[in-house]
């Protein structure tokens, strides 16, 4: 187990591909729900500089778990896990994995709040 403060927060991970809509948008595929234990800090510092930069001004966050979460896969067409913290949905961008560094086993996520709930670059 890791060793920071955890909490259990619920993410839904698709468990097909899904489609693009005739609105253009691309529309999730069949999926599951399931909680995990995490800890979730915001992103801060030079790690922002790892987002889109239309990104950057979009809340995200930091998520150290011993769950794999996985980002979108275009050639699967694969939608990303989403991961729901303090009242919003967070999209997975970037996962990486420090078993390989550090006797603890576990995984850093980064996560981009999804567009549509305040605060971000909107359309």
């Amino acid at each position: 187990m890791i060793d920071i403060p955890t909490g259990t927060y619920s993410v839904t991970r698709a468990k097909g591909p899904g489609q693009w809509g005739d609105d253009g948008k691309f529309k999730r595929g069949e999926s599951k729900v399931f909680d995990m234990e995490a800890s979730i800090q915001p992103l801060s510092g030079n790690l922002i500089k790892l987002l889109p930069e239309h990104r950057r001004n979009s809340e995200s966050i930091i998520i150290f778990s011993e769950e794999r979460l996985f980002p979108s896969d275009e050639k699967s067409q694969r939608a990303a896990d989403v991961i729901e913290y303090d009242d919003k949905c967070f999209e997975v961008f970037n996962v990486k994995k420090w078993s390989e560094f550090t006797d603890i086993n576990h995984y850093e996520t980064i996560a981009i709040m999804e567009d549509g709930q305040g605060g971000g670059n909107e359309k």
